[in-house]
């Protein structure tokens, strides 16, 4: 919250983690859904902790929760660059549900079963919504379609 202004904050309901990987070469590509044992030995792209540590927490647990370790491979910023990675078969990556408009011609999206969720706030100035914010959360709400030809990499 801002000094001297109320913002109104909105949670919004559990994001499934999915997984993104490599659709023609990888060997998890078929399978429709994947669990924390399916990724226990693929290299990992995933977000720096110091850039996103709740994300990156809850990312963790479904290995944790398998009683593994992630092999991390790299670490990077956006979700272009881990589309790209992946793209490029260097590992599979972990990303919230909200992140499954985006596309890449050689990426697929597979849900992991057994995964943590997380919770997504959007907060607003006071007076009402812009028109974007109410796009965004008519969209998180699933009230509005999602426009993949906007959010394609």
């Amino acid at each position: 919250m801002l000094p001297g202004r109320q913002n109104s904050a909105t949670t919004y309901p559990d994001q499934r983690f999915h997984l993104r990987l490599c659709a023609t070469d990888h060997r998890l590509a078929q399978q429709p859904e994947l669990g924390p044992e399916d990724l226990t030995d693929e290299p990992l792209i995933l977000f720096p902790f110091t850039s996103m540590p709740g994300f990156v927490a809850k990312a963790l647990e479904v290995f944790r929760e398998h009683g593994s370790s992630p092999q991390v491979v790299q670490q990077v910023i956006n979700q272009e660059n881990v589309m790209g990675l992946v793209a490029a078969g260097i590992g599979v990556s972990l990303l919230p549900e909200s992140f499954s408009s985006v596309r890449h011609p050689r990426v697929v999206t597979r849900a992991v079963t057994r995964a943590p969720t997380s919770l997504l706030q959007l907060a607003s100035a006071p007076g009402g919504a812009s028109p974007a914010t109410s796009v965004i959360r008519d969209v998180l709400l699933g009230q509005r379609p999602r426009d993949s030809s906007v959010a394609t990499v």
